[in-house]
């Protein structure tokens, strides 16, 4: 299965008073490839709620390599490493390049683990594992 890609155009309000992309918004452009990601080969993130799994993001890197800008339109690549994967955890690597040149622009991580709706951790269910072991991808992750 290849890399997930989602595709994002730099809304004016993400970009601070130099027009560049507020550092903290990687992040969200992370949660919005996590989500697609999700949709299209897992399952809907509304229904994993109203069976009681939640998932939380227990760690989150990010290395700044170019500034993206308004308007800009960016590609979010995602994938699972299958090594980044235990019974109670796993990782999301990304890579956010520019769609007409793919100069990268930033790259990371963020590490999830599932829990209740009370926040009580809890091991992946077999199916949802055997989900993620389907989908997950044998590359090496990237670098912390």
């Amino acid at each position: 299965m290849p890399v997930h890609k989602t595709e994002y155009r730099v809304p004016f309000g993400d970009t601070d008073a130099l027009g560049i992309v507020y550092y903290a918004n990687y992040l969200r452009y992370f949660e919005v490839s996590r989500n697609e990601y999700f949709r299209d080969r897992v399952r809907a993130p509304l229904e994993m709620v109203r069976d009681d799994a939640f998932l939380i993001v227990i760690e989150a890197h990010v290395q700044y390599h170019s500034p993206a800008r308004f308007d800009d339109k960016l590609i979010i690549d995602a994938w699972i490493p299958r090594e980044r994967i235990t019974p109670a955890t796993f990782h999301f690597d990304y890579v956010i390049t520019l769609e007409d040149t793919r100069r990268k622009i930033v790259s990371g991580h963020t590490a999830h683990a599932m829990t209740t709706r009370e926040g009580k951790l809890k091991r992946m269910a077999r199916d949802f594992r055997a989900i993620i072991d389907k989908v997950a991808l044998d590359r090496p992750p990237l670098a912390e």
